[in-house]
């Protein structure tokens, strides 16, 4: 199950140039296992897969939480491979670190706020 939320639908995609397609493409690649493994940098009982994928309207690099106990898939961040934050999406970069805290930290408060939608 895909689980997104009103922030990363405001924040992430609508801000991006990449469509809902392009999106839920780059998802069910993460759910096949492909991406590479970011560990849990800190979210318990987690893990983050990295996905670098190709849209029509250029590259992508899709950031992605998995929530291990449940199977449960949620995007955190979505960018193009050119921007600030996407073309340095590793634990060693701060500024990816305090981007992915802060929409992890949104995107919990919309979930508590059940401010999300539930894809298959």
């Amino acid at each position: 199950m895909i689980l997104l939320s009103q922030f990363f639908l405001q924040k992430e995609l609508q801000k991006s140039s990449f469509s809902r397609a392009d999106l839920e493409k780059g998802l069910q690649k993460v759910q096949k296992g492909l991406g590479v493994s970011l560990g849990s940098m800190g979210i318990v009982s987690s893990r983050l897969r990295k996905l670098s994928f190709t849209t029509a309207t250029g590259h992508a690099r899709l950031i992605t939480l998995l929530q291990t106990a449940d199977g449960l898939f949620i995007p955190l961040l979505l960018r193009k491979k050119t921007d600030k934050i996407g073309k340095n999406m590793t634990p060693e970069n701060q500024e990816f670190q305090e981007v992915l805290l802060k929409n992890y930290e949104c995107i919990v408060q919309d979930i508590q706020e059940n401010r999300f939608e539930i894809v298959v």
